[in-house]
């Protein structure tokens, strides 16, 4: 099955009403989830990262938290406790994540994905593999990657990104990997120079749990305006040197400096003052956000 749309909003929506509609009931792991299998995403805009749709409300501090763990090769589990208590459920030792993307993208391939684009421009083997059988298939793990390959092509003067998934959860995870993925499309486009083309995001078991129809149901209603972030690659260092001092030294930020792409400041300072408890400051920052990005931070205490 094909999806085509020009931004993330716009697929997320096909994508839910055809798994709902058309997916057959499985049980892996015996829970039980609505499947379609082998789904082609494709978007066109990918640089608009961010779905807004309001039947989902993703969380974007979790986004952008998760992302900078990425850049940051990090596979600590206590990074991504600040921005959701969820993940303790996947590590394996109460330290680390095994599945961590950050250590398996730049520690190892990224750079050589790189070269290879520059040196022949029209290449087919700027390849990412982020799946790993020799440490992942036998491996008695909660944290088992869901991606297995990440791979870049230029055409037409344009970056084209082929993700390619074993498995795709559409409520918790699709939000937070495409906003990922796309960013790291953008990030090898300027590294390298050029404009982004299309993203192209293949899922071999697309998926729904239970648990989650009655959102779903709502999300397919809501079809909403996808939002883009501008990198400016120049700040990569410095925001998350932010970042660390903002998570372990609870240092808010200062929205009038630069960061890695606009409302940086506001969106990790919300985080923040949401963890302590500083009602003001959260307001504050929630307020100075874009109105299709306010509704994705909300009180937690």
């Amino acid at each position: 099955m094909e999806i085509v749309g020009n931004t993330l909003d716009e697929v997320y929506v096909q994508a839910i009403s055809n798994v709902m509609d058309n997916g057959v009931e499985v049980d892996p792991r015996g829970l039980l989830v609505k499947e379609i299998q082998g789904l082609h995403i494709k978007v066109n805009e990918p640089w608009k990262h961010v779905i807004t749709n309001t039947g989902r409300n993703m969380d974007l501090r979790f986004a952008v938290g998760e992302f900078l763990w990425y850049l940051d090769k990090d596979n600590s589990l206590d990074r991504l406790l600040f921005y959701n208590k969820r993940y303790k459920n996947f590590s394996d030792d109460g330290s680390t994540l095994h599945g961590a993307y950050g250590p398996r993208i730049f520690r190892k391939s990224w750079a050589a994905a790189k070269r290879k684009l520059c040196s022949d421009i029209h290449s087919r083997q700027a390849v990412i593999n982020i799946y790993d059988a020799n440490i992942d298939l036998e491996k008695a793990t909660k944290d088992v990657p869901c991606t297995l390959s990440m791979h870049f092509m230029i055409r037409n003067d344009k970056l084209q990104l082929f993700v390619n998934m074993r498995s795709n959860d559409l409520i918790w995870g699709f939000p937070y990997d495409t906003f990922s993925f796309t960013m790291f499309q953008e990030l090898m486009a300027k590294e390298i120079g050029i404009k982004m083309g299309s993203y192209h995001h293949y899922i071999n078991s697309a998926h729904i749990y239970k648990r989650h129809y009655e959102i779903s149901q709502k999300i397919r209603k809501n079809l909403s305006e996808s939002y883009g972030l501008n990198l400016e690659l120049k700040y990569i260092d410095k925001s998350i040197n932010a970042e660390y001092n903002l998570r372990k030294n609870r240092r808010y930020l200062n929205p009038s400096e630069k960061y890695l792409f606009p409302f940086f400041s506001e969106i990790l300072n919300s985080e923040l003052s949401d963890r302590t408890k500083d009602n003001k400051m959260f307001r504050n920052s929630v307020d100075s956000l874009p109105s299709r990005l306010s509704p994705l931070i909300s009180w937690r205490n």
